[in-house]
């Protein structure tokens, strides 16, 4: 969510006011998800570890509580399931 947080914050903003739903993430995602989720209410979600396998998930089922790699809130408690093992990057 660096350097251009805010931007993406108000992107996330504006698509909560349509009904979407909101993910955001980064690195800063693994260290400060459930900041993200109690400060900003339009997000949704916060992918950390490996988001390229998570975004694709995340399109393929509403469900998002099977997704790994994801942090949502619970009853308004951020929650974090499992995060995704590193992509083999030798491949």
């Amino acid at each position: 969510m660096v350097p251009v947080r805010f931007s993406a914050l108000r992107v996330a903003e504006r698509a909560k006011s349509y009904g979407a739903r909101t993910v955001l993430g980064n690195h800063f995602g693994n260290w400060l998800w459930a900041d993200i989720l109690r400060r900003y209410p339009f997000v949704d979600a916060v992918a950390f570890g490996e988001g390229e396998e998570t975004i694709v998930e995340l399109c393929e089922t509403d469900d998002w509580s099977t997704v790994s790699g994801l942090a949502t809130q619970t009853d308004g408690i951020p929650t974090r399931n499992m995060g995704r093992p590193c992509c083999d990057m030798a491949s």
